[in-house]
């Protein structure tokens, strides 16, 4: 064999040799995905979520009736720090239905943040009913876990757990108002009794029972000089100025109570009366470190704390609502002073409570 047909069978032989082996690697790899695909791109609904505190019924709950495969992806439980779930229908779409988070209770309920969004929050928050300290709106709700529970999982900030259970992503409003907050309060205290339970430190009457009652409405003010159902209590500069404001009164009592009013559609100024022990607590701990603020005050009544707060517009981020505050309410230091009297009076206590 000549050096020139040595050299023209190696070049023929080779690229066969090549194109075998890699036909050989497609065939492989294409077996190969057929057995592993069913796994990798379908896994299994879960039937339980978050922490095992909610099941796929209490999940569909608060969907938009799309039922479908599941998840949700959340950290190995451990109570003494935050916690995130996320709850996700993947035969929607990849975006979370809701969140699940539990946390050291940092604002003082039901008033909200200090922040400028308070008003705004206070227009849309309702007491979770019972004795139970909590909140519901269209979009989330809360609740603080016991005492013992925050002892349990050794917090030492003294504050109690917030568990909050947020809709995601334009969640349904076809439902309603008061449906969106029964369905809301619902699924979060069922998760909270669970949760509570796996920490070690649920009572009895935890899960407290469904408010009676249907969602109050706003209504127009009917007595200037009763505002809020308050005797001798009118927050407005003249009479003529109820005539454009709404009102809506929540709680039967002041372990939980608020009125909020409202021109149009626009936050106007919100009251807040408690008695919960919890929250006083959380006020207390921070007027003791220095963090005091005017627009809270806590008087004693018959041996009872009650602590007592206005949520006024704030001035740059709800500008509307604020000018409106300021043309038709008495300045905010004597609103929130009449209405303190007006409260202790209404308790029983004279104007002079400490």
């Amino acid at each position: 064999m000549t050096l020139r047909e040595r050299i023209r069978q190696l070049t023929t032989r080779r690229p066969k040799i090549f194109y075998a082996v890699v036909a050989a690697c497609i065939v492989a790899g294409v077996c190969l995905g057929l057995v592993l695909w069913p796994t990798v791109g379908a896994s299994k609904s879960q039937n339980d979520f978050c922490w095992g505190s909610l099941t796929r019924k209490d999940v569909i709950k608060l969907d938009n009736g799309k039922a479908g495969d599941y998840y949700s992806s959340e950290e190995p439980f451990a109570a003494g720090r935050m916690q995130d779930c996320y709850v996700t229908n993947a035969s929607d779409d990849l975006l979370p239905k809701f969140r699940l988070k539990m946390d050291d209770a940092y604002h003082e309920w039901p008033y909200g943040s200090p922040s400028p969004e308070g008003a705004d929050q206070a227009m849309g928050r309702l007491p979770l009913g019972s004795r139970t300290n909590g909140w519901t709106n269209i979009d989330d709700a809360a609740v603080w876990f016991p005492e013992s529970c925050a002892v349990k999982a050794g917090i030492r900030s003294g504050n109690p757990i917030q568990l909050t259970l947020e809709l995601r992503y334009g969640q349904p409003r076809s439902w309603g108002d008061q449906e969106t907050r029964s369905r809301l309060r619902a699924t979060l205290l069922k998760a909270a009794t669970n949760l509570a339970a796996k920490i070690g430190c649920s009572p009895p009457d935890f899960d407290a029972p469904e408010a009676s009652s249907r969602e109050p409405g706003w209504q127009g003010v009917r007595n200037d000089n009763s505002v809020c159902g308050v005797m001798d209590f009118s927050p407005f500069r003249s009479p003529s100025v109820a005539s454009k404001v709404q009102e809506r009164v929540s709680g039967n009592d002041y372990h939980a109570w608020t009125c909020a009013l409202r021109q149009g559609q626009r936050p106007f100024v919100a009251f807040s009366v408690t008695q919960n022990n919890q929250v006083v607590g959380v006020y207390q701990r921070k007027v003791h470190s220095g963090d005091e603020d005017p627009s809270f005050a806590l008087m004693e009544c018959q041996n009872v704390k009650t602590l007592i707060h206005l949520t006024y517009p704030h001035e740059k981020t709800i500008a509307v609502s604020y000018a409106e505050a300021k043309a038709d309410l008495i300045p905010p230091q004597e609103l929130f002073k009449s209405f303190v009297s007006a409260v202790s009076k209404k308790m029983g206590c004279g104007a002079d409570a400490s």
